[in-house]
């Protein structure tokens, strides 16, 4: 999954205490704070918006500087982001979603119940073209995200459905939590999400510059100064930039194309298991 390893590479670079806490292992040595991680990506098929995007470039754009109530360990089990606690209710028709208490975006508001209420009604509401749609599509419905108090939150579902939790974190790519006042279209704007990078400058089909968030939640975090983004338009100079020196990261390839990148010495693979297939259609009728 792209975006499971976009949100993983990153936030693991930043110190993700999901990370850390899912892998129990002893660091190699002593953090290393500063520098700038170089991340190549194809260029995003529409300006970045959590609301409507769909492409991978979009993705990993986002979740620099946004993100959701769950992180993703790479085991698949669920660690609190923006949230710190949940629990079902009525047999898992209802959840109930307790808030992490401090949490600021970057224009230095304050994230409260209401940004998530207004997050997830404008992600299933069908007039906004939600790209999201069709993975609550029977399962949450237009405003029937209830507020509780500033810090909780309740869902009351159409059915009940027990991996719901797993619909808010980074598999569900769009489900990023947003101001509730937030214009569709204005991401790529800056200041908008809680993330451990601000987004600085996006320039379109060119990447984008993202610094360090003094303000971030997470205590001693990040630990790079800052992420640069670099756009191309296929996979071709994608790899070659990499073996070039030109970035760091990629957050996912393709195999084919990519093959020279298995036996250079100079770049590491990194490799998750995964729950994904590939369908071909067929015609039945010749």
């Amino acid at each position: 999954g792209l975006t499971l390893s976009a949100g993983s590479s990153l936030l693991a670079a930043c110190g993700s205490g999901g990370q850390q806490e899912s892998q129990k292992q002893e660091p190699a040595g002593p953090v290393r704070r500063g520098g700038t991680a170089r991340l190549g990506l194809i260029v995003p098929a529409t300006d970045p918006d959590p609301v409507t995007l769909f492409s991978g470039g979009a993705q990993a754009t986002t979740q620099v500087c946004a993100e959701a109530l769950c992180f993703v360990r790479p085991d698949y089990s669920l660690a609190p982001m923006l949230a710190t606690k949940w629990e079902p209710g009525a047999g898992a028709k209802e959840w109930t979603f307790t808030l992490r208490e401090g949490v600021k975006f970057h224009d230095g508001s304050t994230m409260t119940a209401d940004d998530v209420v207004a997050t997830f009604d404008r992600l299933t509401n069908p007039d906004n073209e939600s790209a999201a749609l069709s993975a609550f599509q029977g399962i949450l419905s237009y405003e029937q995200t209830e507020k509780i108090d500033d810090m909780t939150v309740r869902f009351n579902l159409d059915r009940p459905y027990v991996d719901f939790p797993y619909l808010l974190s980074l598999f569900n790519y769009n489900a990023l939590v947003l101001p509730k006042d937030y214009e569709m279209g204005s991401f790529s704007k800056g200041n908008i999400g809680t993330g451990p990078y601000i987004l600085k400058e996006y320039r379109p089909e060119q990447g984008v510059t993202f610094v360090k968030n003094p303000d971030y939640w997470a205590r001693d975090k990040p630990y790079m100064d800052g992420v640069e983004a670099s756009y191309y338009d296929d996979n071709s100079p994608l790899v070659l930039a990499l073996q070039g020196g030109e970035i760091d990261i990629v957050p996912g390839l393709p195999y084919q194309g990519s093959q020279a990148l298995f036996a250079d010495p100079n770049i590491s693979i990194l490799t998750a298991s995964e729950s994904s297939y590939r369908a071909m259609h067929m015609r039945v009728d010749k």
